[in-house]
């Protein structure tokens, strides 16, 4: 018996039509997959969490490297750089979305930084040139300088704040290291306890304050530094440097802080 050939258009045919109008199902499926996996993982680093974060570069960098030998479990970002997560703001041509973004800071030496630098071999020069040991001593902190000088009977007069010659020619040296600059200058008057008796002062709140106020005045009208990045504050005796009833004398002091804020001007 003779074999029939199916005509065109059969059963077979029409089941692998069947087939094949339905594979970009699998291309589609596989699609969607991937961004639901896209957008969960946007998700989960909106908010960045620092140390997983190490965590998994870590672990995407030692599949693709291998394990470092002697680095397992530490992180591979450079921790000689901060890193920081800022908020991104749009303006309304770009849309009212935001977001955030990653921020890499080298902890690296800023101008600044250089600039302080100076300033402090500058101070310290000043005061081994002019042998003011035991009168002005240089400090450092959270990034500021401080210029401590020890007043008693060397800037002022006993009650006084009228700035002594010597004074003005230590203020003149330091001001003109710090007329280049542009960072915030911020002057501290302290006194001793004793009183200022036979004096225009009511008491050492107002005499400290006063002494400030020479400084800034001879800084502003003298070495004519821009008023804007200086300011002043009178503690009175409330904040002695020494304790020991014979080194009072030395609370009668002007601290001059050079603040690591540079004056941008304006409001």
């Amino acid at each position: 018996m003779a074999s029939q050939t199916p005509p065109p258009g059969g059963l077979n045919d029409e089941v692998h039509d069947h087939d094949n109008e339905e594979r970009w199902l699998l291309t589609y499926a596989d699609m969607m997959t991937l961004l639901v996996a896209f957008f969960i993982m946007m998700y989960s680093i909106s908010v960045l969490n620092l140390a997983k974060f190490k965590e998994i570069a870590l672990s995407i960098k030692s599949g693709f490297m291998g394990e470092m030998e002697g680095k397992k479990g530490e992180a591979v970002i450079n921790e000689e750089k901060n890193m920081s997560v800022e908020p991104i703001v749009m303006n309304k041509q770009q849309g009212e979305t935001g977001g955030t973004r990653m921020v890499t800071e080298s902890n690296g030496p800023s101008p600044n930084d250089a600039i302080f630098a100076g300033l402090k071999q500058q101070l310290i020069d000043l005061k081994i040139s002019k042998k003011l040991q035991g009168i002005i001593d240089i400090k450092e902190k959270e990034g500021n300088i401080y210029i401590v000088i020890i007043t008693d009977r060397i800037f002022f007069k006993q009650g006084d704040a009228v700035l002594t010659e010597d004074a003005r020619q230590i203020l003149t040296d330091i001001g003109g290291m710090l007329k280049p600059i542009k960072n915030e200058i911020s002057v501290e008057g302290y006194t001793s306890t004793t009183p200022p008796a036979e004096s225009v002062f009511k008491n050492n709140w107002e005499l400290s304050a006063a002494r400030a106020v020479s400084v800034i005045s001879f800084f502003q009208n003298t070495i004519m530094l821009e008023p804007e990045r200086l300011s002043l504050t009178g503690y009175g005796q409330w904040r002695p440097m020494f304790g020991a009833k014979d080194d009072d004398a030395k609370n009668d002091r002007v601290l001059i802080a050079v603040m690591k804020k540079t004056f941008k001007g304006g409001k």
